[in-house]
Formats: C-alpha cells, structure tokens, sequence
C-alpha cells in the first residue's frame, strides 16, 4: 500500500445526470478500488428524482450524494471540490467504469511525484464488450487530452483557480 502525505485519501467526485442505472454500475466499480482510503462525492441536478433511487442502495456506504440547482457539469465539479475532504480529488463521469486499481495508480503518481498539480488518465470506449452502452464516451489512448471522465488533481491547486 502505497502512504500519500496529503491527508491520505482520494475523493471521488462524480458528476450524475438522469441516468441512475449507469450511475449504479459506476459506483460498483468506483467502491469496488482496491486503494484503502477514499471517499465518493455524487454531485446532481436538484431535480433528477433518479438520484433518489440510487442513493437509497448505498446508505451506509462511503458515498455521499448531493443536489444543487444546476445541470451544468463544471458547477457540479465545483461543488465536489469544495465538499471534498481529502487533499487530492479525482474525476469521472456517471457512465465509466474504472478499474479496480484506478484510485491506488493515482495515489502512486501523486505519492512518487510530489511536486505535480495533476494527473490524467487513459480512457478508452469498450463498444465491444458493453454493447452500444458507452459509444458516445471519448477515447484518450496517448494522453495529452485531459479528459474530465479520468484525472486527479491537488484539491490545493484547484481551490486556487476559483
């Protein structure tokens, strides 16, 4: 287990929008990381009543679910980065599924590499496998193109953009 000197844990902010069974199947992959210590930030449109459901399966578990009165993407990131209490916050959408080892490669990067503000993730549309489920998810197989479904930045160095 690699030991992160910024308040040891990664949240997870995922920005939700009407889509509660995909949601679902990202908060299985999300909980199922093998790194220790994080917490999970569901951040929503006020009246999505889809979130509703969601959050009734995982009371009790380490995610937290919130609603604001915007629809807007970046505003529910925001959120999430206000509300986070662990020193590095990490991205991804309600319809990706990270790997098991998404959250310790970001805690490796971050620990072996001090003195970085951010880091980005591969993704890539697995058509193949789930059927047609995510064909409007981007690819980023070189990097490069920070996308917003996969990268961790320092909660530090994001409070100072605002």
């Amino acid at each position: 287990m690699i030991f992160m000197q910024e308040k040891s844990g990664i949240s997870i902010v995922i920005a939700a929008h009407f889509r509660p069974d995909l949601l679902k199947r990202t908060l299985a992959a999300v909980l199922g990381q093998t790194y220790p210590r994080f917490e999970v930030l569901v951040v929503g449109f006020d009246k999505d009543e889809s979130l509703a459901l969601v959050e009734k399966e995982y009371e009790g578990e380490n995610v937290k679910f919130y609603r604001i009165a915007s629809q807007f993407v970046d505003k529910k990131r925001n959120f999430g980065i206000k509300n986070a209490k662990y020193g590095i916050v990490a991205f991804t959408d309600d319809d990706c599924l990270p790997e098991r080892t998404w959250i310790g490669q970001i805690a490796k990067v971050f620990s072996e590499k001090p003195g970085i503000a951010g880091v980005e993730g591969f993704t890539w549309n697995d058509t193949g496998k789930h059927g047609k489920l995510y064909s409007h998810a981007p690819d980023n197989k070189t990097g490069n193109r920070f996308l917003a479904c996969n990268y961790a930045f320092r909660k530090s160095i994001l409070e100072r953009s605002e």
